[in-house]
């Protein structure tokens, strides 16, 4: 593990036209939540 905690570098995130931005990994969570909006947006 790194000696720091947070960000290693500064970056701007790209905004996007929806009100709900996801930003996330290909990880188990991640793919979750993706699905979980994607049902709600069906409803």
């Amino acid at each position: 593990n790194r000696p720091i905690a947070g960000p290693t570098h500064d970056k701007e995130l790209p905004i996007g036209e929806h009100p709900i931005q996801l930003y996330s990994l290909g990880t188990p969570n991640g793919v979750k939540v993706t699905v979980m909006l994607e049902e709600l947006l069906a409803l």
